[in-house]
């Protein structure tokens, strides 16, 4: 990434522009240079083409740098071969993620945790016993560093020598790591060769209208979303409605009929939650063979000359795939598997919006 590239994200997460649909829109299509440099030619709302002017003049891009190299922050966008695939095919994936640490592996298959901050015995219990056996069978476990479940989950992923990624609301600096108690587990989980994540800049601070959109991305980054003790009114519940509404995994563990920490859970399996004791049921439940069949695909080179007509035909500027098919006169439903494909083999991107995008070596 050039410095100048570099420079234009960063003025548009400073300006909360990326969180816009029709910012993203336009992603998909210009530069974020072009977008920073002319807003206003641009169909998003003249609110944001205020804030976007606003912050490239007032951002103090080097100060932002310097305190992103102090504390090792790097960036990740959508168009990288790293940022994480299943985060990418969510409704509203995320275009640009600031992280610390190690992104998961392609292969990785992840499995997210969450549940009540004010947590029982028995729940700390039930996500001890689950992570660590989850880790046992290689999965990576991703939480939102919270109290109660969350600060659990990455614990005992630690503790099992495990991965474990947490997905925090706001900056992922030292000083807006919340809550601030957990700044130690924090550090413990980068130690350990896990990640912090979130699409926040630095130095953001952890409001409340931040924490539904990172459930979105607990939830996103994960095959399955296992919620192990929750109230009916917990924010647990808003990662399993983030998990359904992309076809993901919802699970959940039972609980005591008595414990209103439980009430939550046990709607989800009224509603058609898969109820979950071990390990053994989550790995049922994704289909763990079926989810490493992209680790021996990625190795796979092309082998076939509709593979190599489809590459042909694609760069690095996104391509609609309707434009495509039509200009392979190959129908739609043809073209989305081979194209899945490629994808699995790390050669092409399939992006927001229905457009699909060749990787640059």
């Amino acid at each position: 990434m050039t410095t100048t590239t570099l420079h234009a994200w960063l003025i548009l997460s400073y300006a909360h522009a990326l969180q816009s649909t029709q910012v993203r829109r336009v992603l998909l299509r210009a530069t974020p240079e072009q977008l920073v440099t002319a807003p206003d030619l641009y169909p998003i709302p003249d609110s944001i083409v205020t804030r976007i002017q606003a912050s490239a003049k007032e951002t103090n891009i080097e100060a932002r740098l310097k305190t992103m190299h102090e504390q090792a922050i790097r960036l990740v966008t959508w168009q990288d071969a790293t940022y994480p695939a299943l985060l990418k095919q969510i409704h509203d994936p995320p275009p640009l993620l600031f992280y610390r640490g190690q992104l998961p592996a392609t292969e990785h298959v992840l499995v997210s945790m969450v549940g009540s901050r004010r947590a029982t015995r028995y729940g700390y219990d039930a996500t001890s016993v689950l992570a660590r056996d989850l880790v046992r069978h290689q999965l990576g476990i991703v939480s939102g560093l919270a109290y109660g479940i969350d600060g659990q989950a990455h614990e005992s992923a630690l503790e099992a020598g495990g991965y474990t990624l947490a997905v925090l609301a706001g900056g992922i600096n030292d000083a807006h790591i919340a809550p601030s108690q957990h700044q130690p587990l924090a550090h413990s989980i980068l130690k350990a060769g896990g990640c912090l994540l979130s699409e926040q800049p630095p130095g953001t601070p952890p409001e409340a209208y931040l924490f539904p959109r990172r459930n979105r991305i607990v939830a996103g980054l994960s095959r399955a979303t296992i919620v192990v003790e929750a109230t009916r009114k917990s924010g647990s519940l808003i990662s399993a409605d983030c998990a359904l509404s992309e076809n993901r995994e919802v699970l959940a563990v039972p609980g005591p009929i008595n414990s209103t920490r439980s009430a939550g859970t046990h709607d989800l399996i009224r509603s058609g939650a898969t109820l979950i004791t071990c390990a053994d049921d989550v790995i049922e439940a994704i289909d763990l063979e079926a989810s490493q069949t992209a680790q021996v695909v990625s190795s796979h080179s092309i082998t076939t000359d509709a593979e190599t007509a489809i590459l042909q035909e694609l760069d690095h500027e996104p391509t609609l795939i309707d434009d495509l098919a039509r200009t392979l006169n190959t129908p739609v439903t043809d073209l989305t598997g081979q194209l899945t494909l490629l994808e699995l083999k790390r050669l092409i991107q399939l992006l927001p919006g229905g457009y699909v995008v060749r990787v640059m070596s």
